[in-house]
């Protein structure tokens, strides 16, 4: 089992970096992408999306979260039970 990790930034950076890089492939893709507002409901989905799609064809996948007061991602040293990377020399291979 691994140490949860105690810092909340780690969680919040990461999620963040997943989400900014959906909108920009939305804004990429969008026609009228100057007209569009950040909106989570569509980043979210399309979020899930990617990575449901990533697991299908076998590629693994690292989107952190919370579920309830839990904390499930860990550090970069540890692992979770939920946690499908494997530990390569002391570093979690994504």
């Amino acid at each position: 089992m691994c140490k949860v990790k105690s810092d909340p930034d780690f969680l919040i950076e990461a999620v963040d970096r997943i989400h900014n890089s959906v909108w920009s492939a939305i804004q990429e893709m969008a026609h009228n992408a100057e007209d569009l507002e950040w909106d989570m409901s569509i980043i979210g989905d399309i979020s899930d999306y990617i990575e449901e799609k990533l697991k299908a064809h076998n590629i693994r996948t690292c989107y952190p979260f919370r579920l309830d007061d839990e904390t499930i991602c860990c550090d970069l040293f540890d692992r979770c039970a939920y946690c499908s990377r494997e530990k390569i020399g002391g570093i979690l291979d994504a």
